[in-house]
């Protein structure tokens, strides 16, 4: 395997490797966007499974209070939170509330369960036995007024949990106030009770609350297990992954089958171009592309006033000779290593070409004339040392060089050109080898003086 080829396995290699880190990092991105989306609208449905849930118990439990608690105190008997010792009594509606929420419970294979709880509850089970009850409670106790003239509009409080076991909950607790006359009439009762006032004392909580309607008396507590639904998430979600790759994966072929051929495309059609505008032997910029770079140039110095370059045009001394004694090859060689010496001794934004023959061209972009005087010496000076070697003979060159300013204050590019070829040609008519100047409508030469 040569170097090249070596250099362009690795540079495919490379590509595909970074293509491959790019595509785990898209599915990697895709799953963990897909995953916390599904969580999101998992904590959502749940939300709205607790709503449905809470609306369907308090309404049952209203139903019991209108049409059977009051049917029976009416009959002279009524609800009591010890009705199952007393004949002819039924349970307060917050008791039957917690019997449907345990017998729906079973009856849901423990989907969810929910049960009344109250800071001022009438039994131990129905207090607030767990943080966020207690939180919960106080966020709904500020939504409470002191004196309301009309029903509440309570906003649930919820939070999502994750137990010991790694089981993640909806904890989702919804305002149960009191919504007629007749159950503030009969829980401000209890509270004066022993039994009320016992349970107080042994919870630490405020003996004889007495409630007005609409205010906070008890709330509904609905507990969501999410590990079910998860678990067919997550299969959903493995399926979507799938899927999300195969089709990723064919955009990927179809895309680097069209991108293989854009580049192949891009790249003849910049060969096709560099071939145009650059010379073959050298590799330099061509007179075709000197002259659209020289165009612009032009344009750019008539744009700004500031804008000063320099033009050094060049052409070689004794070059017929070479190609005549020593043969066209040893002519190419000796332009090539002239080439690589004009381009060592410019800034990477100059330009460097070759005209046509012994003919070349070198702009020195932004360049003050002093500079560009002392560039033009070094180049001559290394152009007269450029030796090659050939059939055993050494072979080496003089240059005549002529430059001058482009900028703001030039005419005509083209007379300016002419100008410049006209003191590269009185410098190789007053003996070769050296500089000579543009300086208004006279040619001076350039002696530079080592300091």
């Amino acid at each position: 395997m040569t170097k090249l080829m070596e250099y362009k396995y690795l540079k495919k290699l490379k590509f595909f490797f970074l293509v491959f880190i790019a595509y785990g990092v898209f599915i990697i991105s895709i799953y963990l966007v897909i995953n916390h989306s599904l969580t999101r609208i998992i904590e959502h449905q749940a939300v709205t499974v607790a709503e449905i849930v809470a609306i369907q118990a308090t309404s049952a439990r209203s139903v019991y209070a209108r049409d059977i608690v009051k049917k029976l105190s009416e009959d002279g008997f009524g609800p009591d939170t010890n009705s199952h010792n007393l004949k002819g009594y039924v349970p307060i509606p917050a008791q039957f509330l917690k019997k449907i929420g345990l017998e729906t419970s079973r009856n849901t294979a423990e989907l969810f369960y929910y049960r009344p709880v109250s800071k001022w509850n009438l039994e131990p089970s129905q207090g607030l036995n767990n943080d966020f009850l207690i939180w919960a409670w106080s966020e709904l106790e500020k939504q409470d007024k002191t004196n309301p003239t009309q029903a509440i509009n309570w906003n649930p409080v919820w939070r999502v949990e994750t137990t010991q076991d790694g089981v993640r909950y909806l904890r989702y607790l919804k305002a149960d106030p009191a919504s007629s006359q007749s159950c503030v009439t009969c829980h401000n009762q209890y509270e004066k009770t022993e039994q009320v006032i016992s349970l107080r004392q042994q919870s630490n909580v405020e003996n004889g609350k007495q409630w007005k309607l609409h205010q906070l008396l008890g709330a509904l507590y609905v507990n969501i297990p999410l590990d079910k639904v998860e678990a067919i998430s997550r299969t959903q979600n493995r399926q979507t992954i799938i899927l999300i790759i195969l089709i990723s994966l064919l955009g990927i072929l179809v895309s680097s089958l069209f991108l293989r051929r854009l580049f192949k495309q891009s790249q003849s059609l910049y060969l096709l171009s560099h071939e145009a505008s650059h010379d073959s032997l050298t590799g330099l910029v061509n007179r075709r592309g000197f002259e659209r770079y020289i165009d612009n140039l032009y344009d750019q110095a008539h744009d700004n006033e500031h804008s000063k370059h320099v033009l050094c045009l060049m052409d070689l001394d004794g070059f017929k000779n070479i190609n005549d004694t020593y043969g066209h090859l040893a002519g190419d060689e000796l332009l090539i290593a002239i080439a690589k010496t004009l381009k060592k001794n410019v800034r990477s934004n100059d330009i460097v070409a070759r005209l046509g023959g012994d003919e070349f061209a070198v702009v020195l972009d932004a360049c003050p004339i002093d500079k560009a005087k002392k560039i033009a010496h070094t180049i001559l000076n290394d152009v007269h040392n450029c030796e090659i070697k050939f059939a055993e003979h050494n072979i080496h060159v003089g240059i005549s060089i002529g430059l001058g300013i482009i900028d703001y204050d030039i005419d005509s590019m083209d007379e300016t050109i002419d100008a410049i070829d006209s003191a590269c040609y009185a410098a190789k008519k007053n003996g070769k080898n050296q500089i000579f100047y543009v300086e208004g409508e006279q040619y001076r030469q350039y002696i530079h003086k080592d300091t």
